[in-house]
C-alpha cells in the first residue's frame, strides 16, 4: 500500500458507475421539481453489497428556497412596528390582505394536550370562509408526528393558514422544522412559515399589543382575533429573514400573488 494519508474519493461510483448515481439524481430533481412546483433539494443513501444490486434511498426532499420576483426595499426591515421577527424563514415576497390571528394561548398550553387543540383549530379554520386567510401561531413543531413535540394537525386542519409561526419554547427544545410535514401544501399554496428560536436574540414574539375587542372567539387552547388594519408579512428569501407588522391605520400596497414566489 502507498503512504499517506487515506480519503474517501468514492472512485467506484463517479468513475466506473457501480451505481448510475448521476442519472439517478438528475432524474429525482426532475421529477421532484414537477411534483412540488419548484426546485428541490433531496437527502439520500445509497446501500452497496457484494451479492446483489446496489439500493438507492430517498430520505427527504423539500423544497429549495427561492428568490422572490417582487424586491424586498431596505427600508422594510424597519422592525418599529414588527411583533414578530424571525431569521428562519420560507419564503419571499409580501402578503398584505390577513386581517386575522389564530393565537395558541401559552399560558394554557398543555404539551398532554396538543390532539385536543389540534381540534379546537380546526373549528375556526372551518369558521373563516370566503377566501380569507390568517396567521396561525403556536408553540412547537406543527404538524408533528409526534404530539409530545407540537400541535399534530393534518393540512386540512388549518387550510385556510396563511403564514405559520412555530414558535420555540425554553422547555420544549425542538429543532426548527421548516414545516417539513406540510412541504407540498406550502409551496402550491405560497404559505410563509416562520420559526421564532429562543436562543436567537434577534427573534422575538410579542403579543401585548393585541386589545380584547379584536377577539372574535375565544376558546379552551386558542384564541381567535381579527383587526381592520392587515398584519403586513415581508420575507426576504435570500436572507432568510422575515416580520409581520402590527396592524395600524397606513394603508398598504397592494400586492399581485402572482408575482411572489411564495417558497
Amino acid at each position: 500500500a502507498k503512504p499517506g494519508t487515506r480519503i474517501v474519493s468514492f472512485s467506484p461510483i463517479l468513475k466506473w458507475s457501480v451505481i448510475p448515481l448521476t442519472e439517478i439524481l438528475n432524474r429525482m430533481l426532475v421529477l421532484g421539481k414537477m411534483a412540488l412546483g419548484c426546485p428541490v433539494e433531496i437527502e439520500f443513501a445509497v446501500n452497496l453489497f457484494k451479492d446483489k444490486k446496489p439500493e438507492f434511498c430517498i430520505l427527504q426532499i423539500k423544497p429549495m428556497v427561492l428568490t422572490g420576483l417582487k424586491s424586498i426595499q431596505s427600508q422594510e426591515h424597519d422592525t418599529t412596528n414588527a411583533f414578530c421577527k424571525s431569521h428562519i424563514t420560507l419564503g419571499d415576497g409580501r402578503l398584505d390582505e390577513i386581517h386575522d390571528l389564530i393565537l395558541v394561548r401559552s399560558n394554557t398550553f398543555d404539551i398532554a394536550k396538543t390532539r385536543d387543540i389540534a381540534k379546537e383549530i380546526e373549528k375556526l379554520n372551518g369558521k373563516i370562509k370566503n377566501g380569507k386567510n390568517y396567521v396561525l401561531c403556536g408553540p412547537g413543531r406543527w404538524g408533528s408526528a409526534d404530539p409530545w413535540l407540537g400541535i399534530p394537525v393534518k393540512w386540512q386542519q388549518i387550510s385556510q393558514a396563511k403564514v405559520i409561526i412555530e414558535v420555540g419554547e425554553k422547555d420544549l427544545p425542538i429543532d426548527p422544522s421548516f414545516g417539513s410535514h406540510f412541504f407540498q401544501n406550502i409551496t402550491s399554496l405560497h404559505v410563509a412559515y416562520f420559526t421564532i428560536d429562543p436562543k436567537q436574540k434577534n427573534d422575538f414574539l410579542e403579543l401585548d399589543w393585541i386589545e380584547k375587542d379584536a377577539l372574535i372567539e375565544k376558546g379552551k387552547y386558542v384564541d381567535w382575533y381579527s383587526f381592520g388594519n392587515p398584519l403586513i408579512t415581508i420575507l426576504e428569501g435570500v436572507s432568510g429573514i422575515g416580520m409581520i407588522q402590527k396592524p395600524d391605520s397606513i394603508e398598504p400596497e397592494g400586492m399581485n400573488e402572482e408575482e411572489s414566489t411564495g417558497i
